[in-house]
Parts: structure tokens; sequence; C-alpha cells
């Protein structure tokens, strides 16, 4: 046996060493770490990342756990449920969870699904042909691909079962559901992948390079919004399901529901004509995507290899583009020095042309509308006076998600580097001892949060609560969105986008959990807070004290750091 397992390791190693692996291997790994096979994406190893990807699956159904215990429902005074019925509202959760997740991250990773400048100028002078790169490249796509829906649905598919008929029903019934939860996880998460190959694969084929650039980040954009709301109505949609009279409503069209009907049927759980059809929508429209993702593969991948001595020569940002932040550089340059107007200049720019920064701020955008639109939603949702009071208190809390997923975005997004590595005249510019990075940061959050926010602020809170109220909602929005700038910038002594990505290290996830934990606390406690004071107007006196406390802290804390953590740096740092 030892025998027959050593030399299998030697074919392995041998035909790793072929070239057509070591392109699969370039290319896979490119796919992880993106366009720069030198950094690490900010900072996360690949077993980091699929961590990241497997992580919503894993929590949420270990908070299943409890749900479906015996225990625990003999305690709440529930009997025994139907295990292929009562799970259909997570069920469907499931699903549009994996959607999301596979969806959000094959557009995050679309521009290092295909070769770029460095995989052009290494590969182009090399005796291979364009049909063995383009076969390594389609081997590569296959294997990210399967690796991510594996890693996403591969803790749902073991623990969710376990958490409904771990205590209920027979073998045969566990079985019959985990292969059929399974089966449903992985088809949903292989739909997402084929819808995002086959929208911007057609795009890629149509159009030509100076468009598909601008209109790419739209329809991303779109995409994402998409995915975004399907995981915004997981709760409204089984609840419209169960009321019988969905027939010709919009749920019709949620590919979610086509899924959840898939399930159903490998459940053997049903005799409705309407899952019936919904199961074969699925099938019908998964096998067109897959057939538009293969037209338009080769089309899109041959263009996109040939076009790259071309995009060397123009350059990828037309001179339109480039002046779209003129605005805000002549805002950010009033009353700083040359130093800083420079690198102020340059990090506008930058953000308003470099396309994974665009993405990143897209990302918080589409947040935003998706929270918004809850919020509002549950204002016409509300039947009683209390769900109404509850509902419009629900409101305060607008300014402060949008503020901080602004806020927190661009704080990431200096992290990301630009695709050209050269700060050599930041270096000469600016004076490590001076801290003019947090100015030049400070500045930029300044200008992308606060002009619009504080305006629109002020809009919907007079309009909702009237002048003092609204008044008060914006000064006290206003001074908490200042000092969360402050907190997010704190110990930053970088030029944003001019270092290279943070080293992956053990309090990374720390810093996400604080991230996390920062959301929760800004965007829900603090408008609580808030619309409890507002209740009692001069409740809202008790803030001065306390928010001029932490300004007064966070000028302390500065202080009293060490000389050599306030020098600007221009290498690696430690990380966000």
């Amino acid at each position: 046996m030892n025998q027959y397992a050593e030399l299998a390791k030697q074919k392995w190693s041998i035909a790793q060493q072929l070239p057509w692996m070591k392109l699969v291997h370039l290319f896979t790994l490119r796919m992880f770490r993106g366009g720069d096979s030198d950094s690490n994406e900010i900072g996360a190893t690949v077993g980091a990342i699929l961590v990241l990807l497997a992580m919503p699956g894993v929590l949420v159904s270990l908070l299943l756990l409890d749900e479906y215990g015996s225990l625990v429902r003999f305690l709440q005074g529930k009997g025994a449920f139907d295990p292929f019925v009562a799970p259909i509202p997570d069920e469907y959760f499931f699903i549009v969870l994996s959607m999301a997740v596979c969806g959000a991250i094959l557009i995050w990773r679309w521009d290092a699904l295909f070769p770029d400048q460095r995989d052009y100028q290494n590969l182009v002078h090399l005796p291979i042909p364009i049909g063995r790169i383009f076969l390594a490249n389609l081997t590569s796509i296959v294997v990210f691909t399967v690796t991510v829906i594996v890693v996403i649905n591969i803790a749902s598919a073991i623990l969710f079962p376990v958490a409904v008929l771990g205590s209920e029903g027979t073998a045969q019934d566990f079985f019959q559901f985990a292969f059929g939860h399974a089966v449903t996880m992985f088809a949903t998460s292989f739909f997402a992948a084929l819808a995002v190959f086959a929208v911007l694969g057609t795009l890629l084929s149509i159009l030509p390079y100076r468009a598909f650039r601008p209109v790419s980040l739209v329809v991303k954009f779109f995409l994402a919004l998409v995915f975004l709301v399907l995981l915004a109505t997981s709760g409204t949609v089984p609840a419209i399901l169960d009321r019988k009279d969905y027939a010709g409503s919009l749920v019709d069209f949620f590919p979610s529901v086509w899924m959840l009907g898939l399930a159903q049927t490998l459940w053997h759980r049903h005799s409705s004509l309407f899952i019936s059809e919904m199961s074969w929508r699925a099938a019908r429209v998964s096998a067109v995507l897959f057939l538009l993702s293969a037209a338009t593969y080769w089309l899109g991948f041959r263009k996109s290899f040939l076009r790259i001595p071309e995009i060397a020569e123009r350059g990828l940002i037309s001179s339109r583009q480039s002046h779209a932040g003129f605005i805000f550089t002549r805002i950010g340059a009033m009353g700083a020095s040359n130093a800083v107007r420079a690198c102020n200049r340059f990090v506008i720019q930058t953000l308003f042309r470099s396309a994974s920064h665009v993405q990143l701020m897209l990302t918080a955008v589409a947040l935003s509308l998706i929270a918004v639109a809850k919020l509002t939603d549950n204002v016409y949702a509300a039947h009683t006076a209390a769900q109404m009071t509850a509902a419009r208190n629900a409101l305060f809390s607008i300014p402060f998600i949008v503020g901080f997923l602004f806020a927190a975005s661009l704080r990431v997004a200096f992290e990301i580097p630009v695709d050209i590595r050269a700060n050599w005249t930041f270096r000469f510019w600016l004076d490590p001892t001076k801290q003019e990075s947090r100015s030049i940061a400070r500045r930029i959050m300044y200008m992308l949060c606060l002009p619009w926010l504080l305006p629109l602020t002020a809009i919907y809170a007079i309009w909702l609560w009237g002048w003092i109220d609204g008044l008060l909602h914006l000064l006290f929005s206003g001074t908490c969105m200042l000092l969360l700038i402050e907190v997010l910038i704190l110990k930053y002594r970088k030029v944003p986008f001019t270092c290279a990505f943070p080293t992956y290290k053990s309090r990374s996830p720390l810093v996400l959990a604080l991230y996390v934990l920062g959301f929760v606390f800004f965007g829900s406690y603090l408008p609580a807070l808030e619309a409890s004071a507002l209740a009692e107007r001069w409740d809202m006196l008790w803030f001065v004290p306390v928010l001029g406390a932490i300004y007064v802290g966070l000028r302390t804390f500065r202080k009293e750091m060490l000389q050599m953590d306030k020098l600007v740096i221009f290498e690696e740092g430690d990380g966000i």
C-alpha cells in the first residue's frame, strides 16, 4: 500500500512540473490573490479567505441548533414538527445566503479571471499555443468556482440537517433531507456563478473595451444590489409563500424561489403545480445560463487576451474618467500645504478611476440603499401605533448606518494599493515627523462623507420630526460622525493607496470583529439612545459631556503615543 502511495506521489510531483499544470497553478493563485501575485489581498492567505467564506454557513447553522432541539422546544411549549415543512423559512435563508455569498465573491474576483498584462508579457514569448492557455485558464476558473461553492456550502450541508433532524424523524428522513438540502445549496451557488459569468461574459464579448470598463462597474453594482435584495427579503418571501396567495406575484421571478421549489421536489414533500413549475424553471434557466456562459467565455477570453497590448499602450483610464474628482480635489486643496495638496489630488483621482476602489465604494452604496429601503419598508408595514412608533424611531439610525458604511469603506480602501507601486514621490514630499498622513485621510473622509450626508439628514429629519428635533438629530449624528472618523484614523500613518497590502496577522479576525461590533453600536445602539433622549429634549444635554470626553480622550491618546508610532510609513504596515 505504501508503494502505491509513494508511486502516486511521484507521479503527482512529475505532473506538477508540466507546463499546463504550471499555468493552472498560476491562474488559480491569481484568482485568489488578485492580479498581483506578490500581494496577499489585504494580507489574507488563501486559507484565511476560505475560512471567511465558510463562516456565514457555520454561524447560521450553529444558531439554528437550539431552534429545532427537542429540549428547547419542550421548554418553549412546542410539540413535534414536520421536518420537511417547518424548516422552509430557514432553507430559503440558506438559499439566498449561498447565492449572495457566491455571487459577491465572483463579482469581486471578476477582473482576475482572465490573464492580465503581466501574464501576457510572461507567456507570449513562450512556445505555448493560445488553446492551451485557454484550457488552463478554464480549468483554473472551474477549480476556483468549485472551491468557492464547496467552502460556502459544506458547513450548512452537514450542520443544518443535524440541527433539524438530530432529535426528530428517522434515518431515512435524515438522509433524504440532507440530500435535498445539499443538492439545493450546491445548485444555488452554481446558478449564481453562472448568472455572473453569463452577464459579465456577454458584456465582455459584445462591448469594446472603452465601454466595457464603465458599463461593467454599473452592471456589477446592480448584480450586487440584486443579491442584497434577495438577502434582505429572506424573511418576507417565505411569509408570502405561506399565505397561498402568491399566484402571479413577483416572487415567481425570484431565482431563490425556484431553488426552494427544487428543494421541496427533492424532498418529495409537495403536491403543488407551483412548486413543480419553480423546480423545472430552475433547471431550464440554469441550462440556458450554462450554454450562454460557455459561448461567451471563449469569445471573452480571446478578446481580453488579444487586447492586452492595446491596453498597455493607451492606458487603463480615459481622460474623462481621470477628471471625475476635479471638484473634490479643489475643495481638498483649501488651506493645505503643497505636499498635502499633492497627496490629496492623488487620493481623489485614485478613488474615482481605480476599478477596485470604485467597486468597494459601490458596495457601500448598495448596502446603504438596502438598509434605507428596509427601514422605510418597516414604517409602511406597521399596523399598530406601537409598531409605527418603533419603526419611526428606527429611522434615526439612517445617517448612522450610511455614515458608518461609507467611512469604514474609505478606511479599508486606504489599505488597497494602486496597481502601479511607486511611492518615492511621497517619500520626497512628506516630512515623516509631521503626521500629515492622518490629515490627508481626515480631509478625504470629510469631503466624501459629510457634504452630502449632513444635508440629506437635515432634510429628512426636519420633514419627519420638525425643526427642533430635526436639528438636534443633525447635530448629534454629525458630531458622532466626526468622532467616528477620528477613531478610524486614530493610528493611521500611511499615505492612502501607496503601501503594499498589510500582512495577515493573528489579530486580523479581531479587527474584523471590531468593525462588526462598531457597526452594531454605531448603527443601532446610538440611534436608540438618541430616540430615547429626544422624548425629553433636555436629556440630549447629557451627550455633550460624554462626546466631549471621548474627543479629549482621543487627543490624549494621540499625544501619548510613542514618537516611532507617529512617523509616516511607506512600507507594509501592521494592518487596518
